[in-house]
């Protein structure tokens, strides 16, 4: 995952960039159990509240890709500091520290016994909003 900044305007959109690559020596098929957004991120707040999630909801059905050794998948998602969460539904977010987490859907690789509803997550990366 890659953020162009860290430091933001309250109200200002941040750009998350996540990528999902192969970095084996061999050809995956993953099957996503959804259509749309395989990767998409969490932000929570200083408290560890979920206060917004991209995808907010998926497509259910069946989805398979093959990634060749090095092929990758790639998003450009964005954030306008607005909630979509029960409780903040809509609503600009407060000045403070978030953090923001990449990670996939649900998925399987086939051939791999992965458990069930298996899903990979980034590092959190620390924003603050002023």
């Amino acid at each position: 995952m890659e953020l162009e900044k860290t430091e933001l305007q309250l109200n200002e959109t941040i750009i998350v960039r996540l990528f999902l690559t192969n970095i084996g020596s061999e050809k995956i098929t993953i099957v996503f159990n959804y259509m749309n957004d395989m990767v998409g991120f969490i932000v929570e707040d200083e408290n560890d509240t979920e206060v917004f999630v991209h995808p907010e909801m998926f497509l259910t059905a069946v989805r398979k890709v093959d990634l060749e050794p090095g092929d990758q998948i790639s998003e450009m998602l964005k954030w306008s500091q607005k909630g979509n969460r029960p409780g903040n539904y809509g609503l600009s977010v407060s000045a403070g520290t978030y953090k923001i987490i990449g990670r996939t859907g649900k998925f399987g690789i086939v051939g791999k016994n992965l458990p069930k509803g298996y899903r990979i997550e980034t590092p959190l990366i620390t924003i603050t909003t002023s």
